[in-house]
């Protein structure tokens, strides 16, 4: 079977950010590229995906992997690092599978990478406010396929629902505009000028 482009993206920003410890669970994993260097040196990584075909080409890279929803996964092992990239929005209820991560499958210390497209991108929001359009496209903020939009401060909201702190926020710039924007700004701002939200997380102390 053709595995189609969308299941192969490398997403070097969110592999920069994985240490080198495991076992990994990569959610959503796709065509199994984003954690193809840990499985290399040699770290246990396991994905989920709904896409059989994508999901056989991920087994040629990762140790196993799961065809299914999030929320059919179940493994005794505790994974030190989750992943899960761009695949809450297309959930029906991202902040109960996101509980099911930190509750059922996390390590003690393990650490959670999320990332989120930003609704609140200033194209986005100028499109809805100036001339009423918020059109569906095949891919990117308004892909046809979510089902739910996240800004920086409902981020951080699922984050604490599923009892995570934030570690680390990164606010993904693309276009001139943003590039040109100081980073201490995009804090202030809230990430008007970010497509993406990036987040790494811990259980919060307690």
């Amino acid at each position: 079977m053709c595995v189609d482009e969308y299941f192969r993206h490398e997403r070097k920003e969110i592999a920069a950010l994985l240490d080198r410890s495991g076992p990994v669970l990569d959610v959503g994993c796709g065509a199994g590229i984003v954690c193809a260097s840990l499985a290399r040196e040699g770290v246990r990584v396991v994905g989920v995906e709904l896409s059989p075909a994508a999901a056989a080409e991920a087994r040629q890279r990762y140790d196993d992997v799961f065809v299914g929803p999030l929320e059919s996964f179940s493994s005794a092992e505790r994974f030190s690092q989750v992943v899960l990239a761009d695949v809450l929005e297309h959930m029906v209820d991202p902040w109960e599978a996101l509980r099911h991560v930190v509750d059922d499958l996390l390590g003690p210390d393990g650490r959670v990478i999320v990332s989120l497209p930003n609704v609140r991108h200033w194209r986005v929001i100028g499109n809805l406010a100036l001339l009423g359009r918020w059109r569906y496209v095949d891919e990117g903020i308004l892909d046809r396929t979510h089902l739910r939009f996240f800004t920086a401060v409902e981020a951080r909201l699922l984050l604490d629902s599923a009892g995570l702190a934030p570690e680390r926020e990164v606010f993904r710039v693309g276009d001139r505009i943003g590039r040109m924007t100081p980073r201490w700004l995009h804090r202030v701002i809230g990430g008007l000028f970010a497509y993406q939200l990036i987040y790494v997380a811990r259980r919060k102390v307690t």
